[in-house]
């Protein structure tokens, strides 16, 4: 079935989670990453030599060849037993269209991110798929990072987000900036992002091109409050928080609190301060809600490039 535009007004922190099955846990993905859900059917199935082991081969989308991931073997997690139809999420995020196996789905339900938390520790050192938890009647309900996974299936694609290196070679030569009043390495940036795989690749990255001033947040509400906590700070001091802090860098899918919930209460209270939404749920539609939160720009996770190139702009 096609997926329904679900309307969620900005910045009030809510996200629609779709439970979906692998065994007998559930799993949850955000509705904004699925464009449409389908019955799995093994003679759609085209099947190609040497690919990741949970790569059952591609299918048939819409007149284009999709890649089809187990995510039961993916996660070395045994199936559902039982005569039943498994069902595939067939979802797009960072620019690019893949279909995941999984053993059935449940329903949608409309959550705020602050029900959701952070992996727990001892769970974080069993897997890094996972971005969150929450508890839906009863159920202990997995937010897992689909992003990580392609990651994992495709490793030539840095972690799942940047540009080829001969597109950044064309787009580094055609940039012409103004004279820099600091330098990158001078440039004090905050960044919050709940993967555990985008954390380490964007940090890799950004410090490959001399930004090193990172501060690294796992959800919204730690880095909001550390905002809030540095201006408390820097303002008791006779100080300037521009000292301090010079851009915030922000997924929008996080838990405890949103990106988008993130810039919003940001600019309330700190209008000057910029801030640039990262995300792999970049689209027209999703341009206008980050322009309604006044974020100062919004950039794909896999182009790296502008992001470089915005971070220069910004951080002069």
């Amino acid at each position: 079935m096609e997926k329904q535009e679900i309307l969620l007004e900005t910045g009030t922190n809510e996200v629609e989670i779709l439970e979906f099955l692998l065994g007998n846990q559930s799993f949850g993905i955000n509705v904004a990453k699925i464009k449409e859900i389908i019955k799995y059917e093994t003679s759609d199935l085209t099947k190609f030599p040497e690919t990741a082991h949970s790569v059952l081969g591609t299918l048939m989308h819409h007149g284009n060849s999709v890649p089809l991931i187990d995510l039961n073997t993916h996660l070395r997690r045994l199936p559902k037993m039982g005569d039943f139809h498994r069902i595939v999420l067939v979802c797009e995020f960072n620019e690019m269209v893949n279909a995941f196996l999984v053993d059935g789905v449940n329903i949608i339900h409309r959550l705020s991110w602050s029900d959701i938390t952070p992996v727990p520790r001892a769970l974080e050192m069993r897997t890094k798929r996972l971005t969150g938890v929450c508890t839906i009647e009863g159920r202990e309900v997995m937010i897992l990072d689909f992003e990580g996974v392609i990651s994992d299936v495709n490793p030539h694609l840095q972690n799942g987000f940047g540009n080829a290196p001969e597109e950044e070679a064309a787009q580094e030569e055609e940039l012409e900036l103004p004279r820099r009043q600091r330098e990158r390495h001078e440039v004090k940036i905050y960044l919050a992002d709940d993967s555990p795989t985008f954390r380490m690749g964007i940090t890799g990255q950004l410090q490959g091109n001399d930004y090193r001033d990172l501060t690294i947040f796992e959800n919204g509400e730690d880095a909001f409050n550390a905002i809030v906590e540095l201006q408390r700070r820097v303002q008791s001091n006779g100080d300037q928080l521009e000292n301090h802090l010079h851009i915030l860098v922000t997924d929008i899918e996080m838990p405890k609190m949103d990106g988008l919930t993130l810039c919003k209460r940001i600019k309330e209270k700190l209008p000057s301060l910029p801030v640039i939404v990262l995300s792999s749920l970049i689209s027209e539609q999703m341009l206008h809600k980050c322009e309604s939160v006044k974020a100062d720009a919004a950039i794909s996770k896999r182009d790296m490039q502008s992001l470089i190139n915005v971070l220069d702009k910004l951080g002069l």
